[in-house]
């Protein structure tokens, strides 16, 4: 399929009521002049031109689209006739004609619709139109692609270098990347979880050890009945009785303590849970694998992010209760603030206590060795105190039930050890995981960075061989070699009497002839990447005052360097290569110069008493 050129136009009003419009009913896809005056209209209809094709999303906004504003233009190549209309910001109208079968398609009203088509007919592949304007020469520098610098001249390169078709596997690799990166952290999220539930689990472990071995003496003395021999000895030893009267209650003290202190510990998980978080971080913590509850789908982070942001439900998105649930969170992070610090002070305290409480114990017991008593646990020793006889139904249920909390212990205990295994296990499984991802983000990080440099490397090299061209033959032999360093592209001749400064295409001190040179052969050079990449179905190119500036000149023998000829050769090799000029000039001599028919010669008529703008059409 041949590219688009424009066939008619008919710009009655744009911008402002002083501009009364250009209309062109045949171009015979053919290259245009439009030759006006200044203050005739020509950067305006440059602007009416790409609102007429390419929408009001790519007008300059010193030229503001108007309720007045009306565009008819017709684009046709071998295939398709098209035709935009252009009313202001909303009313638009793209009708398409395949001129093989003779079938015109139905009429597309709606900006967005309209857009999407001509995207895909003019083959954006980017969905971008912005790029296409790329290819319009000025009058005004500031709005040449030079001038707006480094960073915006690499963007069109890239693009017009036929980056986007090769950077789709660029756009996989991020995305792959983007996907490993959220796989890391949702298995390190997972980890975390994990240990904090292994954490509960040893903590448990511990607990039912520690009150397993506080009653398993009991156990075992009653079953050998070896109890009885205390129950004794505190019936007939009434300094003995005493004895154990105070250990019983220091015993009950220290048991009392350890309660407390085992709730504290309980009290941390939730503390720590908001503590030193943010509401993003405990809810991406509570809703775990961040996946929705109700279709399985996976809640993107950026979604919840904003959500948090304005207060809305983490799944749906909609406000309801989940104001009140962000301010509950917000309070238990304020709160946890204050209860963190308090909360590790009782703690430590508790231990000191039960620390000094154990000591009391054992100075009790260790002031006589020979003490019947000497060597009992807690709970043997609360038992013996407690009760006067071993033959009691009240001993016999706290065999019983000792009985069946050893056993519970031992099970659960059991279950935890096991539990632990299974989640050492996911943890190990993670890790594996973790490092194949870690590998695989290497990999695509390396395929990702290497056809990076290629593609700079093959797209640079071709935008500079054409942009060198073009530059050297319209600036003749002052042309220094342009090259390309350190993110820049500079002359690869140092300025003259200062042999380590290198000056750059977009300084402001190169001269205006040089930079209208310079800007001629960027839009040229990025012509040319387009056609040789087939980018844009689009084979035209808007020209405002090209060789205003560019003037004759001698080189440093003395010979004369035609600048101003170089250019009228340069467009009408353009023209003979099928590209469409579409120029517009206060420049007498181009139809001399320019292999254009006479009637694709417009002039543009400028009423002074009315301040009005018209044209006539010479053909």
């Amino acid at each position: 399929m041949s590219k688009f050129k424009i066939k008619s136009f008919d710009i009655s009003k744009f911008s402002n009521d002083a501009y009364l419009g250009v209309k062109k009913e045949d171009t015979y896809l053919h290259s245009l002049l439009i030759r006006g005056a200044n203050k005739t209209g020509k950067s305006t209809t440059v602007e009416a031109l790409n609102y007429a094709i390419y929408g009001p999303e790519c007008v300059n906004s010193k030229y503001p689209i108007t309720n007045n504003s009306r565009t008819d233009i017709e684009l046709e190549n071998s295939d398709y006739n098209l035709k935009i209309y252009r009313s202001g910001n909303k009313k638009h109208k793209l009708i398409i004609k395949n001129k093989n079968t003779n079938e015109t398609l139905p009429e597309i009203t709606n900006h967005d619709e309209i857009q999407k088509n001509l995207i895909k007919i003019f083959n954006m592949e980017y969905n971008k139109l912005k790029e296409l304007k790329y290819k319009t020469i000025y009058q005004n520098e500031n709005n040449n692609l030079r001038k707006k610098g480094i960073n915006e001249l690499k963007n069109a390169i890239s693009y017009y270098g036929g980056y986007y078709k090769e950077n789709l596997e660029l756009i996989e690799d991020e995305q792959l990347l983007n996907q490993i990166k959220k796989e890391i952290e949702k298995l390190d999220n997972s980890n975390n979880q994990i240990k904090k539930e292994i954490e509960k689990l040893d903590r448990n472990i511990k607990y039912n050890e520690q009150d397993q071995q506080n009653i398993s003496q009991f156990i075992q003395y009653y079953e050998s009945g070896e109890l009885e021999k205390y129950f004794t000895t505190k019936k007939k030893n009434k300094e003995a009785e005493n004895e154990l009267k105070k250990l019983g209650q220091v015993v009950k003290e220290i048991t009392r303590l350890q309660e407390e202190k085992r709730g504290m510990e309980r009290s941390m998980d939730e503390i720590n849970l908001y503590y030193e978080n943010k509401i993003m971080d405990i809810l991406k913590d509570i809703l775990s694998s961040l996946n929705c509850p109700v279709c399985g789908g996976e809640i993107e982070e950026k979604s919840l992010k904003y959500r948090v942001e304005h207060k809305q439900c983490p799944f749906c998105g909609k406000k309801h209760d989940s104001i009140e649930l962000y301010e509950k969170i917000k309070q238990k992070i304020s709160l946890s603030k204050e209860q963190h610090p308090e909360t590790i002070a009782k703690i430590d305290k508790l231990n000191k206590i039960i620390s000094a409480k154990k000591d009391l114990r054992n100075n009790i017991t260790k002031k006589n060795k020979k003490n019947p008593f000497y060597g009992l646990k807690n709970y043997t020793i609360r038992i013996v105190e407690k009760y006067d006889s071993i033959d009691s139904d009240e001993i016999k249920n706290e065999y019983s039930e000792c009985k069946i909390k050893y056993k519970s212990y031992t099970e659960s205990n059991q279950e935890y050890k096991d539990n632990i295994k299974k989640l050492d296990s996911d943890v190990e499984k993670n890790n594996n995981n973790i490092e194949t991802l870690k590998n695989s983000k290497q990999t695509v990080s390396k395929h990702k960075t290497d056809l990076k440099t290629k593609l700079k490397q093959d797209i640079e090299s071709y935008f500079l061989e054409r942009l060198n061209y073009y530059y050297s033959y319209l600036f003749g032999s002052k042309a220094d070699l342009i090259i390309s360093s350190e993110n820049n592209y500079i002359f690869s001749k140092p300025l003259a009497g200062n042999s380590n400064k290198y000056v750059n295409i977009f300084d402001s001190s190169i001269g205006q002839c040089q930079k209208k040179c310079l800007d001629m052969a960027i839009v040229l050079a990025l012509s040319d990447m387009d056609l040789k990449n087939n980018i844009s179905n689009l084979c035209y190119i808007l020209m405002e005052e090209p060789s205003e500036g560019i003037y004759d000149d001698k080189d440093s023998e003395g010979n004369d360097i035609e600048h101003k000829q170089n250019l009228f050769e340069l467009l009408n090799n353009k023209i003979k290569e099928g590209i469409q000029l579409i120029i517009l000039s206060a420049e007498e001599s181009y139809p001399d110069n320019l292999e254009i028919p006479e009637k694709n010669v417009l002039k543009l008529k400028h009423n002074y008493q009315d301040t009005l703008h018209g044209v006539e059409n010479n053909g």
